[in-house]
């Protein structure tokens, strides 16, 4: 029989404060409470499979297998939970609650000795999560100083790791563009400037559209609401009649469903003298460079940018296919999520851990 044997408590089970130097301060398990030693259903399950500890419940002594179903009844997380820290302490890492679900201490530190270095934050592949609780996890940990990964646990108790983090992409500038007032026509979905002086600069500062052949320049729906925004360009349609740039913003919505949050981001990002392109191979709005330079055919787009609104829910599996063709193409995947007059942009890194 062992001889550390703790009570059941809800959402806890506490040991007797006995075993401080032997549980928590050698091995460190536990908060140290008035009562003993507080442990979580994650860590006092772990010590039951080990036979560190027995668990009572009231009177009766529980296994593993009643104490499991019993801590799955108390918490509605606890198996994707317990899956999470059986693997990272089994692999050497000491682990313990946080305002999430769990922080974790480098490997070689402990608490005490070291600061933690992430705050995990625990899923279920199939959990349909808010983005907003996503970015609520990015501002809690950046407050505390700390890295934010998320865990999420597949079907088949596989664990895959993505770090999150703000990111700032480059900060607003003043644009520079030229006010031209050059005559451009709409037709269908698209946009053409027929003034090839015209064309040749904005393609080759600003890699703005892609040529109909050597001296007609074709834009994007994004492109042609920016360029004409900035005086750059005049709409007409092809029977000459005007387009404001109001009018445009109100027709392109009816075009593409997308369009109001595309081109926030696009905006942003072309006032933080960034070079957006469509993305639509990656499965993303945006692909964005960085630097470009025409000259260079082996200029490479650093970031994939996808607009939300703050109210999107996503798919973890829509979520990890987006990480992984992200990660094959040697890209960032970025998500700017629009609210208000806001955008936030968040990255998303498969890690390992």
């Amino acid at each position: 029989m062992h001889e550390i044997q703790g009570q059941l408590k809800t959402e806890s089970v506490i040991l007797p404060s006995d075993f401080i130097e032997e549980i928590h301060n050698q091995s460190f398990y536990g908060r140290i409470v008035k009562q003993g030693i507080k442990l979580t259903l994650s860590e006092a399950a772990y010590l039951l499979h080990k036979q560190k500890i027995e668990i009572v419940s009231g009177t009766k002594k529980l296994d593993f297998v009643d104490f499991f179903k019993l801590a799955s009844s108390n918490d509605e997380n606890f198996e994707v939970k317990y899956i999470v820290y059986e693997d990272l302490r089994e692999r050497g890492y000491y682990v313990q609650p946080s305002v999430m679900d769990f922080r974790v201490y480098p490997r070689g530190g402990h608490p005490g000795k070291t600061p933690s270095k992430y705050l995990l934050h625990i899923l279920s592949e199939r959990k349909i999560t808010p983005v907003c609780e996503l970015i609520e996890c990015v501002e809690t940990a950046n407050n505390l100083k700390k890295r934010v990964v998320l865990a999420i646990v597949d079907e088949e108790s596989d664990i895959t790791f993505y770090e999150l983090k703000k990111s700032v992409l480059g900060e607003v500038t003043t644009t520079s563009l030229p006010q031209l007032e050059e005559e451009a026509t709409f037709l269908g979905d698209r946009t053409i400037i027929w003034n090839s002086k015209t064309s040749k600069q904005l393609h080759q500062q600003g890699f703005y559209g892609k040529f109909l052949d050597k001296t007609h320049l074709q834009l994007s729906l994004v492109e042609t609401a920016y360029l004409l925004k900035e005086h750059v360009i005049r709409l007409q349609r092809a029977n000459n009649e005007p387009i404001t740039y109001s009018e445009f913003i109100t027709l392109a919505g009816t075009i593409e469903p997308d369009f109001q949050l595309k081109y926030r981001t696009y905006e942003d990002l072309r006032q933080r003298n960034l070079v957006p392109k469509t993305g639509f191979k990656f499965g993303a709005h945006f692909r964005v460079y960085v630097k470009y330079n025409r000259e260079d055919k082996t200029t490479h787009a650093e970031y994939l940018v996808h607009s939300i609104p703050k109210s999107h829910q996503f798919s973890l599996s829509d979520f990890s296919r987006a990480s992984r063709l992200a990660h094959s193409v040697r890209k960032h995947i970025i998500y700017a999520v629009i609210s208000g007059d806001s955008i936030t942009y968040l990255e998303i890194m498969r890690i390992k851990l």
